[in-house]
């Protein structure tokens, strides 16, 4: 990125907002690649890799290797939705947004994941025993409006404190009720991040040590700090800053997990 400086051209170092989301939105796409249509060809072949890891076959090593770097989105994307809360203008409308796209999104996301080639064919296309990861965001960004209630009240330290806690609890189990994606502890991780927002290595390493305590596998998510490191606040360009470009991340999620649905069960998978 380039910025003209009394007729100087000076190349920026630091990353944008945009940038982060791009970053993320590759690393997603990798692992879903992954999940679904790699894994299902090796269900298919009847390949081993859940029980044990083969690296005698480069597909089952690239498999691991791809849905390692997936585990770097969700805290970006975690912490891209406490950058969001802080700065935009009407939090309400941020948090309608997700909220649609959860509900636009769930139909592509049980046919990628929750839903066999069988059931697909039958027309069998919702499930409500796993919800994709806008529920988690959207919920996440609900106990962050919580906490800012809180924040702009006069209590009693004590009473702020329980209460956070209690907002945070509250969000956590309705992530666990409603069975999202990353479920109490994405909610945890959300609210984490924002509660130390202040200090984004801190906030973002307390994030990726919840993600790991929830699985030893999600260990490579502390990847993700590196291009946090390098983040300062830009919010960057999106389609030449038109003002629909934002929605071109949104609706990437459910776009490329209908496509990965699709060749799955055209490929017989």
């Amino acid at each position: 990125m380039k910025e003209q400086t009394q007729g100087l051209s000076v190349v920026r170092k630091d990353l944008s907002a945009t940038q982060l989301k791009t970053i993320a939105l590759v690393c997603m796409f990798l692992d879903h690649f992954a999940g679904v249509y790699m894994g299902r060809y090796l269900m298919a072949e009847g390949i081993p890799f859940m029980s044990s890891f083969n690296v005698s076959n480069w597909i089952t090593v690239l498999y691991y290797v791809m849905r390692g770097i997936g585990r770097v989105a969700f805290p970006i994307y975690a912490f891209l939705i406490c950058e969001g809360a802080v700065h935009t203008r009407n939090i309400w409308k941020y948090w309608e947004r997700l909220l649609a796209f959860a509900i636009i999104s769930e139909i592509p996301f049980d046919l990628c994941l929750n839903i066999t080639r069988s059931q697909a064919l039958e027309r069998h296309v919702i499930e409500f025993g796993y919800q994709n990861v806008f529920f988690t965001l959207a919920i996440g960004l609900l106990v962050i409006i919580g906490l800012q209630k809180i924040e702009t009240k006069n209590f009693h330290p004590v009473i702020a404190y329980v209460l956070r806690l209690g907002c945070i609890f509250a969000g956590m189990l309705l992530g666990y009720f409603l069975k999202t994606d990353y479920g109490m502890a994405g909610v945890l991780v959300i609210a984490a991040m924002y509660m130390y927002r202040t200090h984004k290595m801190l906030a973002v390493g307390i994030g990726c040590v919840l993600l790991s305590l929830m699985s030893i596998l999600e260990i490579p998510a502390f990847l993700c700090m590196i291009p946090v490191f390098f983040y300062h606040g830009r919010k960057g360009v999106m389609l030449g800053n038109h003002p629909y470009g934002k929605y071109v991340f949104y609706g990437f999620y459910p776009v490329h997990l209908l496509i990965l649905a699709v060749a799955s069960i055209v490929s017989g998978f």
